[in-house]
């Protein structure tokens, strides 16, 4: 019988079972509508419904049409604003229809606690709270409103708990509610209810399961905590299995696991060298890349191509190639940028008054089209250095197809030029990154942000400054930063002199007209004895804690303290600077940096204090890109002198080829200046490796070396695949 079988709950069917009467009315049907009109709700709008329900932009049901679904705590509503989710049920034995009529008359599902509370309420509107009741647990200033003013309804449409960050109170906010009731008996017998079997927080299923459980649970019978990360989660919603929806860029069951990981129940393991994001450990798993590589299908293929060798030795002269630095790429698009690196050792000699020697890399025998990637140094007649060097550059307007790179030393204007180019045995890196611009129209700037979990943009430009304090014109880069748990890696590439006797002068980079903390971001050149020297100069460094958001990058130049300075920046109308903010991977397996500031260290051999990088290498077969910048000199009181700082890998030099800068000296001289060394090393087992730097007398010469003085230093490992 009904009575015996279905427990009077529903109507027994031939083969024993039954149809439940209240079962369907545990699903939310959905009561209300409003948006996009400005409308004051009363409560008379919900007594008497308004408009035709399904259509248009504001409908209301009268909310005695749910009458059937009960009173008290057996009914209740879900107000969704935005993406912020409220659920209510009358107080004591009020009814659904009191309530929405009502301030005073709701009960709360607090999704920190999973419980129903009694808020703190407003006195007067429908529903909400007082002011900042919520606040300290999701964020917002009110609990949604659905009426008493002129706007619509009150007051979030994000909070910390639902697409974080919590956005601003405010009316006007378009809302829906639905309803059910938890006194929805189901099951073979109609044995199950939302009530009983679910706790009243989720819907029950015949097979006395749960489903649509309440914000931040799951589970059979909705007793499991969802415990996503929210930092990197949409919201406190999971699945059915306990699945939070994560940001870009982060897995994981509770979205636990950062860019570069994918999870596997509550653990992280490491991507491929190559993905920001991924299925598995294998470069056939990836969903997104990283700069430099191209997702094709699921793996991301490498635009990186490099070579570190010392073929070709030391070129002199000038209106020549320069001997064995030829690099040949294939170009996926002719939409594409390259962006190239050049470090080498350079020598700009004259019997006469001055000397400008220009050293510029070539595509397929012509400069850049878009601007030429080239380096200007100048010296007069009393300077014979020799000193290593790194040329950035973009360039944009190049076909598919092989591009074959090469570089050339001219002569500049009418100035004399003896150039040198390598010495002492040094490695030369040629580097050439093919990299794919949201908008391939765009010619001023480089901007890669779109269907990327991390954005890079660059600005190209050229021009000169005489400014000795203040930003130095034409230098500004407006960036959009994705994440907020994210590092900021900057370059800055320029034309650097500070003028006459014991000057020295600092080019910093500030965000948002801000330094860096205490420590400034900055690359210093100190000049003794008097001279001018203008030549190229690269600075790269690392700003961590930088907010998600619009920014400007700014260079600012100013004497060094203590200091006096005639600073000048750029060499007009031949060399194009260069201005990037990267944006990078915070715990990222595969790139590892460390830096400093004011470490000095005097020694003329041996391991430079502090300058110290462990990290495990993930892949055997990768090749290590090795970054060092640093303030570097050989100085001299008397005669010649020449020192050489090598990159140490598990206290060797690397096996593939030296990494190192040279520096010579002719006579009395201490020229304190940021120096930028970068290089590639291959056949790196993995597994726990150490980087240092070590200094030493370039054979033949004795050494007075200085590292490290008033500048920050980087040193950087990441691994990548070469094409």
């Amino acid at each position: 019988s009904d009575a015996v079988t279905c427990n009077s709950r529903g109507t027994v069917n031939e083969n024993g079972t039954c149809s439940c009467t209240a079962d369907s009315l545990g699903n939310w049907q959905q009561l209300a509508h409003v948006a996009s009109t400005n409308i004051n709700l009363a409560g008379s709008h919900y007594a008497n419904g308004y408009g035709t329900p399904g259509s248009g932009n504001v409908w209301i049901k009268p909310c005695g049409t749910f009458s059937n679904l009960g009173s008290g705590s057996v009914v209740h509503i879900r107000v969704t604003m935005g993406s912020v989710i409220d659920i209510f049920y009358p107080s004591g034995s009020n009814s659904l229809c009191d309530m929405l009529q009502d301030d005073t008359k709701h009960i709360w599902y607090n999704p920190s606690s999973f419980s129903f509370v009694t808020p703190s309420y407003h006195g007067s509107l429908l529903g909400g709270s007082t002011n900042y009741y919520p606040s300290s647990v999701d964020g917002r200033r009110y609990l949604s409103f659905w009426g008493g003013s002129s706007y619509r309804g009150c007051c979030h449409a994000r909070s910390s708990l639902f697409n974080a960050p919590v956005d601003t109170a405010a009316w006007n906010q378009d809302f829906d509610i639905y309803v059910r009731t938890v006194q929805d008996w189901t099951g073979p017998q109609c044995q199950y209810s939302s009530s009983a079997t679910c706790g009243s927080k989720g819907k029950a299923q015949a097979d006395g399961t749960c489903r649509d459980c309440y914000p931040g649970l799951y589970g059979p019978q909705c007793q499991n905590q969802c415990n996503c990360v929210l930092a990197n989660s949409e919201s406190i919603l999971c699945s059915a299995s306990g699945a939070c929806t994560c940001k870009s860029g982060y897995s994981g069951r509770r979205c636990q696991c950062s860019a570069g990981q994918f999870g596997s129940g509550e653990s992280c393991s490491s991507c491929h060298v190559s993905c920001t994001e991924c299925s598995g450990p294998s470069a056939n798993e990836c969903s997104s890349c990283k700069w430099g590589y191209f997702l094709v299908g699921t793996r991301c293929e490498s635009g990186i191509t490099a070579v570190t060798s010392n073929s070709g030795g030391v070129t002199t002269g000038y209106n020549t190639n320069v001997a064995g630095r030829t690099l040949q790429v294939t170009k996926r698009t002719s939409t594409s940028w390259l962006r190239v690196e050049y470090n080498d050792n350079f020598r700009s000699l004259t019997s006469t008054s001055t000397s400008a020697c220009n050293w510029e890399v070539l595509f397929n025998g012509a400069s850049c089209p878009s601007g030429r990637v080239s380096g200007t140094r100048y010296s007069t007649s009393s300077q014979n250095w020799r000193r290593p060097g790194t040329i950035v550059g973009y360039c944009r307007g190049l076909s598919a197809g092989t591009v074959t790179l090469t570089v050339r030393v001219t002569q500049f204007s009418s100035y004399g030029c003896q150039a040198e180019t390598g010495w002492n045995g040094k490695y030369f890196t040629l580097e050439a990154t093919e990299v794919e611009p949201d908008n391939p129209s765009t010619t001023s700037s480089f901007v890669q942000s779109q269907s990327v979990p991390l954005a890079t943009t660059a600005s190209v430009g050229t021009g000169a400054s005489g400014t000795d304090t203040g930003y130095v014109s034409g230098r500004s880069l407006t960036f959009t930063k994705k994440r907020s748990d994210s590092l900021m890696r900057f370059t800055y590439y320029d034309s650097m002199r500070a003028y006459q006797n014991q000057v020295s002068c600092d080019w910093e980079v500030r965000v948002d007209d801000q330094s860096y903390s205490s420590s400034p971001l900055r690359i210093t050149v100190y000049q003794e004895p008097a001279d001018n020297p203008l030549h190229f100069r690269t600075l790269v460094g690392y700003w961590p804690g930088i907010a998600a958001g619009s920014h400007t990058m700014q260079i600012y130049v100013s004497p060094t303290s203590g200091y006096s300075g005639d600073c000048y920046t750029g060499w007009p109308g031949i060399d194009y600077f260069v201005l990037e903010a990267r944006e990078v991977m915070a715990g990222d397996p595969a790139l590892h940096y460390v830096d400093g500031i004011n470490q000095v260290d005097t020694r003329d051999s041996g391991v430079i204090t502090g300058r110290s990088l462990s990290f495990t290498k993930q892949n055997a077969t990768t090749a290590l890109r090795i970054v060092y910048h640093d303030n570097l000199s050989a100085e001299s009181t008397s005669g010649a002198r020449a020192c050489k700082w090598t990159i140490l890998i598990d206290n060797s030099p690397c096996q593939s080829g030296d990494i190192s800068s040279s520096q010579y000296t002719s006579g009395p001289q201490r020229n304190r200046k940021g120096s930028t060394v970068i290089g590639y090393c291959t056949g790196v087992p993995a597994g726990s490796r150490t980087i240092t730097v070590s200094v030493g007398a370039v054979s033949g010469y004795s050494c007075d070396a200085y590292t490290g003085w008033n500048q920050r230093w980087t040193l950087e490992a990441n691994e990548v695949v070469l094409l």
